[in-house]
């Protein structure tokens, strides 16, 4: 069962054999996550007023951020997920007759494509890089447990376990799941790449 202790308002979770953070950890993470709920809220703002609410009070934010931002980087894109799939739903019929918020093909690419957006089957990516990620993709189904701590827009709490905060501090890519795991041989080598070490084999990827 996960446990946790709620301090600052950041929750801090785990299992029965996750450790507790000591007094400088905790401090490294409220930098976290203040600079989560800043970023997103700047990235928010040239957003429809309708939309950027439905969005602060249905989604969490997660992904790669939470290492990007421990290691003073700025993240890449900002990866929001719906609470709950009505909400969602909600989100993706608004985006079909208004996409003025969505960003276009061709700033994200960078070449001439006039009238593209960058809406697919995995995610929208709307203004300032803030991406919303498609129902489907839960956090049960992420591969690397580094990208699992997520940050609660409405509730301005935080949660993290021990276990991927040490994953983001010693770059290790760790599985979420090893039973589960589906081999993505460009998101390897893309953490590869920002210096994360494995401790696994994969056959289909050596």
């Amino acid at each position: 069962m996960p446990i946790g202790l709620t301090l600052l308002n950041i929750q801090f979770v785990g299992n029965n054999m996750s450790r507790k953070f000591d007094n400088l950890e905790v401090v490294a993470i409220q930098e976290i996550k203040k600079r989560i709920r800043n970023g997103v809220s700047k990235a928010l703002l040239p957003i429809n007023h309708t939309l950027r609410l439905h969005l602060i009070n249905n989604c969490i934010v997660t992904g790669g951020c939470s290492y990007s931002l421990y290691f003073n980087k700025e993240p890449n894109d900002w990866d929001l997920l719906f609470k709950d799939e009505m909400s969602a739903h909600a989100f993706i019929a608004y985006i079909a007759d208004n996409k003025d918020d969505v960003m276009d093909m061709g700033q994200y690419l960078g070449v001439e494509n006039k009238g593209g957006k960058l809406i697919t089957a995995n995610a929208v990516t709307l203004k300032n890089n803030v991406q919303v990620i498609d129902w489907k993709w839960q956090r049960n189904t992420f591969d690397y447990i580094h990208c699992m701590p997520w940050y609660d827009l409405k509730e301005d709490k935080y949660h993290i376990a021990s276990e991927q905060y040490d994953a983001i501090k010693n770059k290790q890519l760790i599985l979420r799941d090893p039973d589960t795991y589906v081999p993505d041989n460009n998101r390897l080598k893309k953490w590869l790449y920002r210096g994360f070490t494995i401790e696994f084999k994969v056959d289909e990827l050596v």
